[in-house]
């Protein structure tokens, strides 16, 4: 009964989704989905661009300067103050002797300063992709029916094949 009700809510979901509108925001009217047209929109530069290789070494020195570097004031002000934490603790537990909470506090400590580095390369890209910096990479899937009546002769009696096609573009 329940696996019903859960089938039908989804059938539901998926009808009322397939006949939804939406809106254009270049021209604020409602468009259906069935809708084809495709539009070439220009993106303005708004700013400087970011290094993405600055960014990381700026957080790889010092976790969180990469985040600044970017204009991440939360983000860097984390990742400085759980590096802080860590390396007081690290210290703590050296004076202490404590050997398991200082390779704790140093194993965590570690893996903040890789994902600082991560996010800072990751929000340099952000950055540069809000301010309309585009990169040169495009991909294109397409369906693709092809008449080749040697490829799969035994399985293929009309000789037809389809697949997909996979563009990639420099």
């Amino acid at each position: 009964m329940i696996r019903k009700q859960i089938l039908l809510s989804l059938c539901l979901l998926l009808s009322i989704s397939a006949f939804s509108q939406e809106m254009d925001p270049l021209y604020m009217t409602t468009t259906h989905k069935k809708d084809t047209t495709y539009r070439v929109v220009e993106y303005q530069v708004t700013g400087p661009k970011k290094s993405t290789f600055l960014a990381g070494i700026l957080s790889l020195v010092v976790p969180g300067a990469g985040q600044l570097y970017n204009g991440q004031w939360g983000t860097a002000a984390f990742y400085m103050a759980s590096n802080m934490a860590c390396n007081t603790i690290m210290r703590i537990a050296k004076n202490n002797g404590n050997e398991s909470q200082y390779s704790t506090a140093f194993l965590v400590g570690l893996g903040i300063n890789v994902f600082a580095v991560v996010n800072a390369c990751n929000g340099a890209a952000k950055v540069n992709f809000d301010r309309g910096y585009r990169s040169g990479i495009n991909v294109r899937v397409a369906p693709y029916v092809g008449r080749n009546p040697d490829l799969m002769a035994s399985s293929n009696s009309g000789g037809n094949n389809y697949g997909l096609s996979v563009n990639l573009e420099f």
